[in-house]
């Protein structure tokens, strides 16, 4: 029996010789999850669950000195999330945690939220291909994601605790006027520059907060700011507003556009840019609508970099996260040992890529269902125009060895494609043969 087990027994012990109440003795914190074997290391990439689920609790205090795996001090590595797999979203480790994570489980869930590669350049993962040049995936700091898992902003209307009120707005009595549902949520969408590692690290939503707004109903450049805010995929890493904005109008006729620059900075204080442009038109004083809903070049365009967006230092843009009333290509591939449908909504582009949204995947794996329609967990990066396409569905939970399933080279003209399980990192598991593929438009 551990000594920190002995303890706790034997003031119980002598508690009751001595005629106290059992129920009276403090027996310390709660109980700690216990790793289980085939947890990946925590150093440059993380592990949303692929371990089995929890062990019987013991009552052990937390030893946070203990989270570290063993993964080699390169300059890259990170300390385990001291979050434990208390299901945050973005939780750095996910799943049940790496070897020797000795922190308490408040909801006793098993999987966790896919964190991301604490990639800084080339060549310093121990064992982990590095998907592109530095500063491909941003560095995850040790904290305790709790907070980024309080609400979900995958729920319309439900900011995430760190977003300001409505107060926030900076602006002037303007005839004009903005209407922000609580709908107006965006998220980051794919670029077919980077590779599908750099799409799951870049993962980005804003959120705008409810509420009615002043706009500008002449030309000019003005302080301005619309209350928002961001979530990353590793917490707390995200940028918030450092001062107020500029809005820069053209009011002419019946057509007004604008311009709006914010600056940003994180809680490490690195400077960021959100950029955003919006259209209006028609006679009278301006006004805007803005739920979330995909309206072409009609909405509202955002873009953050970091830095100020002169030479695109990791840039995100953001779109609608439904796109709704646009192309919907269903994509069925049967494989050996299950099938997936794949839903990617396409808008329309006159010359680059196209814009969209991969929002929902459903299937079997090994007799196993599956379904899943959170962003966060849904990574797709295409070749110009979409001719061909990859695909990565993190589960909920994982199935036997799988984290997921991930579709390459999908070609919707001859239909081919590869499949394979994957692990947390999107990494290839298993190959599976694939045994049919078609491609439905809707």
């Amino acid at each position: 029996m551990r000594r920190n087990a002995i303890v706790p027994a034997l003031v119980a012990f002598l508690a009751m010789a001595c005629g106290g109440a059992a129920g009276s003795i403090d027996k310390g914190p709660d109980a700690v999850d216990v790793a289980t074997p085939g947890d990946l290391p925590i150093g440059d990439v993380t592990d949303p669950g692929t371990s089995g689920p929890d062990l019987p609790a013991v009552d052990l205090p937390p030893d946070p000195a203990s989270n570290d795996p063993g993964t080699p001090d390169d300059g890259a590595d990170v300390p385990s999330d001291l979050a434990g797999d208390d299901g945050a979203a973005g939780d750095l480790d996910g799943g049940t945690d790496a070897p020797a994570d000795a922190v308490p489980d408040p909801s006793g869930d098993v999987v966790d939220d896919p964190g991301v590669a604490a990639d800084v350049a080339p060549g310093d993962d121990p064992g982990v291909a590095d998907p592109g040049p530095a500063d491909v995936v941003p560095e995850v700091p040790e904290e305790d994601a709790s907070d980024a898992s309080a609400t979900d902003a995958s729920v319309p209307g439900q900011p995430w605790p760190w977003c300001p009120t409505a107060a926030a707005y900076v602006g002037d009595a303007w005839a004009g006027q903005i209407d922000v549902a609580a709908t107006a949520r965006y998220c980051g969408m794919f670029d077919e520059t980077r590779t599908m590692e750099q799409e799951l690290a870049r993962k980005v939503e804003l959120t705008l907060v409810p509420g009615t707004y002043a706009l500008p109903d002449s030309s000019g450049t003005t302080p301005f700011t619309l209350p928002f805010c961001l979530r990353f995929l590793v917490p707390d890493a995200q940028p918030v507003p450092s001062a107020p904005g500029t809005l820069a109008a053209t009011v002419s006729g019946t057509s007004q556009s604008y311009s709006w620059t914010q600056p940003m900075t994180t809680a490490g204080g690195d400077a960021w840019v959100l950029q955003a442009s919006f259209y209006t038109s028609g006679s009278g004083s301006p006004a805007l609508a803005l739920d979330g809903a995909y309206k072409g070049g009609a909405g509202l365009s955002p873009m953050i970099c970091k830095g100020d967006c002169s030479q695109y230092i990791d840039f995100r843009r953001l779109a609608s996260c439904v796109f709704e009333g646009t192309t919907l290509n269903r994509h069925t591939i049967v494989f050996r040992g299950g099938e997936a449908v794949l839903d990617l909504r396409l808008g329309v582009s006159m010359a680059g890529t196209e814009p969209g949204i991969f929002y929902h995947a459903n299937g079997t794996l090994d007799g196993t269902a599956f379904t899943q329609d959170a962003y966060r967990e849904l990574v797709y990066n295409p070749a110009h125009h979409h001719f061909t396409r990859n695909f990565a569905v993190l589960f909920d939970a994982p199935i036997g060895t799988a984290c997921g399933l991930r579709v390459d080279g999908f070609d919707p003209y001859t239909l081919a494609a590869t499949v394979h399980t994957i692990d947390c990192q999107l990494q290839p598991v298993e190959a599976r043969e694939l045994f049919s593929a078609k491609l439905d438009r809707l």
